[in-house]
Order: C-alpha cells, then structure tokens, then sequence
C-alpha cells in the first residue's frame, strides 16, 4: 500500500522551496509547483509533472470562482441605495490613526480595511435578511 503523502501548492513567482529541481524529471521550476517537506528537504514537483493530482483541479476552480467575485461591479449601498461604492484613505490627525476605508462614499457606511469582495457578501447578506 502506498503512502499518502500531505502536498502543499505554490507558485514559484511568490515561494521557492528547497532546491528548485523537480523530484520527478529533474529539471529547474518556474511556475506552479507541489512539495512536500522530509526531515532531510523539501521535495518538489512541477504541475505536468504531476497532473494526475485532483487537488490541481480544485485549486483551478477556487481561482476562476475568485476571479469571477472580483470582476463583478460593487453592488448599491443597501443602507441609503447609492451607488458611489470605492475607496479612500482617511487621514487623521494621528499617523497612527489614519486608515483605509471601502463602501458607499454617499452615506459613510462600509469597511475599514475592506474591498469589494467584503462588500458585496454585505449586502448580499443583508439582501438575505442576515446582520450586515
């Protein structure tokens, strides 16, 4: 019986690990990547060299679905139904204070910190009947 080995995924623009040289044929990794860490090293493989791992399926489907959520326009404000939804940095007197802000510039009401993904599941969810 083989062993189920726990794979992590990465993409080597933003993560490098061990080496950089696929277990698998041996050659250098650029691009997306699957690895699993030993006691001795990271053993990493490219994505061909691994296509028959579903989890690159699932990975592919999380990616358009969020891909699609943030092609999508920010919906009306469901607080006074404006439609001047974006953000602005707010300054304050303290450096230590100011912040970034996302929802309806008309009425104020949104995120610090937030994006529009944050927003639209707000009112999405108010939309719903839920607290938003």
């Amino acid at each position: 019986m083989s062993k189920k080995f726990r794979w992590m995924y990465a993409d080597s623009a933003n993560h490098s690990v061990g080496t950089m040289i696929c277990t698998h044929c041996q050659k250098p990794i650029k691009g997306q990547f699957r690895f699993r860490e030993t006691e001795d090293a990271y053993l990493p493989q490219h994505r061909a060299c691994s296509e028959g791992d579903p989890k690159w399926d699932e990975l592919d489907k999380e990616r358009a679905d969020l891909e699609r959520e943030h092609a999508r326009a920010p919906l009306p404000c469901p607080f006074c139904g404006g439609g001047n939804i974006g953000e602005r940095h707010v300054a304050t007197y303290s450096l230590d204070s100011s912040f970034d802000f996302y929802g309806c510039l008309d009425c104020g009401n949104g995120f610090i910190d937030g994006d529009k993904l944050d927003w639209n599941r707000r009112v999405e969810q108010r939309a719903a009947g839920g607290a938003a």
